[in-house]
């Protein structure tokens, strides 16, 4: 969610709350089945 959304330099500042309110915001009921295909996603391209 960082790298993608809310790009902060150092991703230890980012809180849980901060990227919880995003998923929520953007995927609405659907954030935890996005979680899993961002986890995929970075995994594959790392």
């Amino acid at each position: 969610m960082n790298e993608l959304y809310i790009q902060n330099k150092d991703e230890t500042k980012v809180k849980k709350q901060e990227i919880e309110n995003l998923a929520n915001q953007k995927y609405q009921n659907l954030a935890g089945l996005a979680q899993q295909y961002l986890f995929y996603w970075k995994r594959e391209t790392a």
